[in-house]
């Protein structure tokens, strides 16, 4: 009787819980130099001269492009960071600690806030790298994404790519191990995973060559994102060949 009483004069309000001090701390601001990064058309050509190997790494590449970016998503986590961490997964071979997981959710809330385990171009890369072998060997399409972090015991199919190569990450070195290494340009194709000249030893994956021209999927890119780039050959220092 009481609780009809009240609401008839208009006593009880809505409850609307309070916010939570994440909530209440997340600006959901978007970053302006952001917008338009994945815009950029494909290159001229098309994959399907490729071998059904470097077919499906360019695809699983492509997939991925916008995906992932500092931008907060509805939640106040790093947007597509579930996609980052599965890069961090199958190129290491081994599943996140809670620790490293934590700070892959979270977004670089400033210029020069550059909270993250490491610069992940390579392991991007690695993953395509993978995904696509597996893929092409399943007859499965790259979307279902069926790498594994961790091979089975003897697992020996897929090419290897699940046993042997993965991304190191160590005190004195880190890097690619399990594909050979080559230096220069030539007999670069798609699907191959290029080193940038520079002091960041950026890595890229392939998606076409075209004259003295090279177009590329790059991971860790301007605000954390996967994007297309376009470069001069003479940009490249060496490339890891996939078969």
């Amino acid at each position: 009787m009481m609780l009809a009483l009240m609401t008839a004069l208009g006593l009880l309000t809505a409850f609307t819980p309070a916010a939570s001090a994440e909530e209440s701390t997340c600006t959901r601001a978007e970053i302006p130099r952001c917008e338009g990064q994945t815009k950029k058309p494909a290159p001229p050509g098309s994959i399907t001269d490729l071998s059904p190997l470097r077919q499906s790494i360019v695809m699983a590449a492509q997939g991925e492009i916008g995906i992932v970016s500092n931008l907060q998503d509805t939640d106040c986590n790093k947007r597509g960071w579930s996609r980052l961490e599965r890069y961090y997964a199958v190129a290491r071979a081994k599943t996140l600690t809670v620790n490293e997981r934590r700070i892959i959710k979270r977004p670089l809330r400033a210029d020069g806030d550059s909270v993250k385990i490491n610069d992940w171009c390579g392991l991007f890369a690695l993953w395509a790298v993978k995904t696509g072998a597996r893929a092409e060997q399943s007859g499965q399409p790259t979307s279902c994404d069926l790498s594994q972090p961790t091979p089975g015991a003897g697992q020996k199919d897929f090419r290897g790519y699940l046993d042997y190569v993965y991304w190191r990450n160590s005190a004195d070195k880190n890097g690619l191990y399990g594909l050979p290494l080559k230096f220069g340009h030539q007999g670069i194709l798609p699907g191959d995973i290029v080193l940038i000249r520079g002091d960041l030893n950026h890595h890229a994956v392939v998606e076409r060559v075209v004259g003295d021209k090279i177009y590329t999927i790059d991971g860790n890119m301007d605000c954390q994102m996967v994007v297309r780039k376009e470069r001069p050959m003479s940009e490249v220092s060496g490339y890891y060949q996939v078969e």
